[in-house]
């Protein structure tokens, strides 16, 4: 997890190495909260965080929680970490995979911590990525 001493050396990297206008990624985030705040007071609006497995393990449970309830709506994205990381309420093991499939138990508790309705959160992390990547958007019934 990124602590107090090297969040201000990254920062200053972000500045140093990229413009304005790039949008920054924060995949499988694990910082403090005000991190990603701190990137849009330096001018970077397109800051989106990715939250994957780790909010489900219990030892990052009170930074997540935080980090989940400040990020703004639509700057939130959702992924699996496939093949990487499992879920913490799927088990796993050492020689356990994730897949793709897991995203929903990531999506089920990003809702929890943020306090949010699972359906919605699913649709508004769709929103974003649809928006980001520039992907056609799904059709109502999927």
């Amino acid at each position: 997890m990124l602590n107090h001493m090297v969040q201000p050396t990254l920062s200053r990297q972000i500045q140093k190495n990229l413009p304005k206008d790039h949008t920054i990624i924060l995949l499988n985030f694990q910082a403090t909260p005000d991190f990603p705040a701190a990137l849009r007071t330096l001018g970077y609006d397109e800051v989106y965080i990715v939250f994957g497995p780790n909010v489900t393990f219990s030892k990052l449970e009170r930074v997540m929680g935080e980090v989940a309830f400040d990020c703004p709506p639509d700057r939130l994205l959702i992924c699996s970490d496939a093949p990487f990381t499992i879920p913490a309420t799927m088990g796993g093991g050492r020689r356990e995979y994730s897949t793709p499939g897991h995203v929903g138990e990531v999506a089920l508790r990003l809702a929890a911590l943020r306090r949010q309705d699972p359906k919605e959160l699913v649709q508004l992390a769709n929103m974003n990525a649809t928006r980001l990547f520039g992907l056609p958007a799904l059709s109502s019934s999927t």
